[in-house]
């Protein structure tokens, strides 16, 4: 009776890590000594992972978004949505292999202005109309994973998505744009 018992926990538990979701059954080897020194860094984050390269990608309108760890303690969020941006500050913290956000309550948005491609008249001055809003602070949980010698983030927000460091771009060429824009200014 116990030998069976045992092959039935044991075909069980089988069945049962066979039906994780593939990349967390792919990647998390161990956590252990993961090294999270942000500061600097640019991760972009998108619903897909590709688990052979470690990269993500979103092939949808809105649903990308970039996190420059500033350095320390201080993040900038952009959200993309097709020619629109929304840019968020707050600051973070690490504890063992998770990255807590919490926004602050200002949210930046760089809305571009249709009427600059039509306007024959000369009045639309600028290409996108940059405006600030209130907003309620948020957090946001990171959950960091290892992935063939890099890090990827998870998130669960009201959709999944997955971030890892751009290769693209770099959080000082994207806060750099941010300033040349005059968005950096109004975060602060």
């Amino acid at each position: 009776m116990s030998n069976h018992l045992l092959t039935v926990i044991l075909v069980l538990g089988t069945v049962l890590n066979a039906c994780k979701p593939h990349s967390d059954n792919v990647i998390s080897e161990g956590k252990q000594g993961l090294n999270l020194e942000l500061s600097g860094q640019a991760y972009l984050f998108a619903p897909d992972l590709d688990t052979a390269n470690c990269t993500v990608k979103g092939e949808c309108d809105c649903c990308s978004s970039h996190i420059l760890f500033v350095n320390d303690s201080n993040f900038i969020a952009i959200f993309y949505c097709v020619t629109d941006e929304q840019i968020q500050k707050g600051t973070y913290n690490i504890k063992e292999d998770k990255i807590y956000l919490q926004y602050d309550r200002i949210e930046v948005n760089k809305n571009y202005n249709w009427d600059f491609e039509t306007d024959t008249s000369g009045e639309a001055i600028s290409e996108y109309i940059i405006t600030m809003q209130k907003i309620n602070p948020r957090q946001t949980t990171l959950n960091a994973f290892p992935c063939k010698n890099h890090i990827y983030f998870k998130i669960k927000d009201i959709e999944t998505a997955f971030g890892t460091l751009d290769k693209n771009e770099t959080a000082a060429t994207l806060i750099k744009k941010l300033k040349n824009e005059g968005v950096y200014e109004k975060l602060l």
